[in-house]
């Protein structure tokens, strides 16, 4: 190697060694003089040689304190796509781990986000799903991947503009939004500037230029107020390391314009971090803050007791400094810093120079689990994956919030989410058969947004069926991708029992010449027979339908789906297949049941809407109850598609949580 690239090794192996002073020096320069000597002759767009790139990835892998397989990862995992070395070689020369490590990168080398005309090919779905497995196998793969991007956006000045845009996006789409998730703060806040450099320069110049110009300013603030709080703890007899640190440009940004503020009106530009040595300094040390400073209430987080799902622990407030300046300001241990800092990073630990992965706790299984439900949605919904990963990448983003069973268990979800979304996290029956929810032991509606804190309670039926508009106002990806593949479902039967219908009645009129019944129905086999519909379940046409011989009162015809098949296939005299003449013009009474959200001219709107089907109401029976409603419609239908009709119809009605077909409705009534 040249004299510059020993130099360099030697510094990187100082920085490994600072953490892990096993480090087998001989593996890892195998590893550099091996990528080294794969890329002489290749140059970036910026003119460096190529293998530049990847002693920068080793780098920053080896600043998030990984282990000396994937560092040597990072420093090959270009070397199979760029030069077609074969795994094997790899595997031979430096073991199946580093093999699968470099395998799993190169696995998605090509995610890209979906083309500019919205169209997501199978491709793209197949590549996101298939790093989203990898992950699950191995997070360390991902964490190459970051590494990879993040030095590549340090050098995107150098392409064309058009790609740096292109760069840009998928770095927004995919990979902050990963690195946010994973609590990679520094890696995400720094590819979330970048990004903000390279899509929205004129701002990012602007706000840069106003940072600096009283950056000077600011700074003597805040170490003026740490000087304070450090004299503070001192008489506490805390110990404690405190600093003022500045936020991402991008953090500044987004808050103007979350907040809606000028850049001269925020004060909140900085954080002051506290650093203890053990937990219990951290509450009294947040003590001593708040008995010195007044403090806003409603700022106040305590993401110790309740952890965020990326393992993030720390507590947040906000002080008053001089001139009533606001300030934010964190305290934690040691470890939680590390964790707030480098994410899942944090989680790996070493024991004897090697990496120890049996220690994965709740919080790794439970990311695993995550990402496992979400390839699972991407691999059955390809018909429409752009709305499965607009969906996660919402649900990466929000912050989180945390709600209880009724008892007393905890459940995290994203910021935004609904009961709907509490259902579908419980169970996936939970979700399908809500009915309504209660929040805090008040009814509330299935689109209210849940705060944390709160109870919430969810109210089933075996009945209810998801409605289509359930799909427009959940939050998560698993209760979207639930919701939609039930649909999907669902569609399927009512097709397949339409045609059986058409067919049923194509080959009737065929077959059937002879002359119709009073009740609409003929039984196979059998003419001049008494037939009865059956009180129990109250078959109508377009029914699959089943008659049964009973003793002295003819046939008795039941819905195929009657709850007293079983029973009456055990004990009446034989069974047999019956269809409808359809070509009679018969009404029947349908009892349906609807839940809905109590308000002025709901009735008034329920039964104009039934008008316009041509139906007529027989009886309506409501019942409110808090801010609920149920009632009760009978009315006159000819046949299954025009109950449906009447179903879809009513659902649509501003308010409707669920409308379901009842059995008990009465006898077939015939048109006059």
């Amino acid at each position: 190697m040249q004299e510059i690239y020993e130099i360099e090794f030697d510094r990187l192996v100082r920085q490994i060694t600072a953490y892990n002073p096993k480090l087998d020096v001989d593996f890892l320069k195998k590893a550099y003089c091996f990528s080294y000597d794969e890329h002489i002759g290749q140059l970036r767009k910026s003119g460096e040689p190529y293998f530049q790139h990847c002693l920068e990835v080793a780098a920053i892998l080896a600043s998030l304190r990984l282990d000396a397989a994937t560092i040597a990862s990072g420093l090959l995992h270009d070397v199979v796509e760029d030069n077609e070395t074969m795994l094997q070689d790899i595997d031979q020369k430096f073991g199946a781990e580093v093999a699968g490590l470099v395998a799993g990168v190169a696995g998605i080398r090509h995610l890209k986000t979906p083309g500019a005309n919205g169209k997501t090919d199978e491709r793209y779905v197949e590549n996101y799903s298939k790093m989203l497995l990898s992950v699950v196998r191995d997070i360390r793969v991902v964490l190459i991947k970051l590494a990879d991007r993040l030095h590549n956006m340090r050098t995107l000045k150098y392409l064309p503009e058009k790609k740096q845009r292109e760069i840009a996006v998928e770095t927004r789409e995919i990979y902050v939004p990963l690195a946010n998730r994973l609590g990679l703060s520094r890696l995400k806040s720094e590819l979330e500037d970048f990004v903000f450099k390279f899509l929205n320069n004129e701002e990012y110049k602007k706000l840069a230029r106003k940072i600096n110009e009283k950056r000077q300013q600011r700074e003597q603030y805040i170490q003026s107020l740490v000087d304070t709080i450090a004299a503070h703890l001192s008489t506490n007899a805390i110990k404690a390391g405190i600093e003022g640190r500045p936020k991402s440009l991008f953090s500044i940004y987004k808050k103007s314009q979350n907040r809606n503020l000028a850049f001269e009106e925020m004060y909140d530009l900085f954080a002051i971090r506290i650093i203890v040595e053990k937990l219990e300094d951290c509450y009294q040390a947040l003590n001593v803050v708040h008995g010195n400073f007044e403090h806003r209430q409603d700022k106040f987080y305590d993401y110790i007791a309740r952890p965020k799902s990326n393992g993030y622990q720390s507590l947040h407030t906000v002080i008053f400094g001089k001139e009533n300046k606001l300030v934010e300001v964190q305290i934690r241990t040691e470890a939680m810093h590390r964790i707030a800092e480098d994410g899942i990073a944090a989680h790996w630990k070493y024991k004897e120079g090697k990496l120890e992965d049996n220690h994965l706790d709740k919080y790794l299984v439970d990311f695993r689990q995550y990402l496992r439900q979400l390839a699972e949605s991407l691999q059955n919904a390809k018909d429409e994956p752009r709305e499965v990963l607009e969906h996660f990448k919402i649900d990466l983003f929000k912050d989180e919030i945390f709600v209880y069973t009724p008892r007393g268990e905890v459940v995290s979800l994203p910021g935004g989410s609904t009961p709907l979304d509490f259902a579908f996290a419980v169970h996936t029956d939970v979700g399908i058969h809500c009915l309504g929810a209660k929040v805090n032991g008040n009814m509330a509606p299935l689109q209210y947004k849940l705060k944390s804190g709160e109870t919430v309670e969810i109210i089933t039926s075996a009945n209810q069926k998801p409605a289509i508009d359930w799909v427009n106002f959940v939050c998560t990806p698993r209760a979207y991708t639930k919701i939609k593949r039930w649909f999907k479902n669902s569609m399927r039967e009512q097709s397949q029992k339409l045609g059986e219908m058409i067919i049923h009645d194509a080959f009737r009129k065929i077959l059937d010449k002879a002359s119709p019944f009073e009740n609409g129905v003929r039984v196979q086999g059998l003419d001049n027979v008494l037939v009865h519909l059956a009180k129990c379940c109250h078959p109508v046409s377009g029914d699959r339908i089943l008659g049964f011989i009973t003793k002295g009162n003819g046939v008795i015809v039941h819905r195929s789906s009657c709850k007293n098949i079983l029973k009456l296939m055990e004990n009446s005299e034989g069974n047999l297949e019956g269809y409808w003449d359809l070509e009679r013009d018969k009404n029947f009474l349908v009892r349906l049941q609807m839940l809905g959200h109590d308000r002025i001219n709901f009735l008034h709107e329920v039964s104009a809407i039934v008008a316009q089907t041509h139906t007529n109401i027989v009886s309506v029976n409501m019942h409110a109850q808090d801010s609920c409603i149920q009632g009760h419609l009978v009315i006159e239908i000819k046949n299954l598609l025009h109950l449906t009709q009447v179903i879809n119809k009513i659902s649509k009605v501003n308010g409707i949580i669920n409308v379901d077909r009842l059995d008990g409705a009465g006898e077939p009534v015939v048109a006059h």
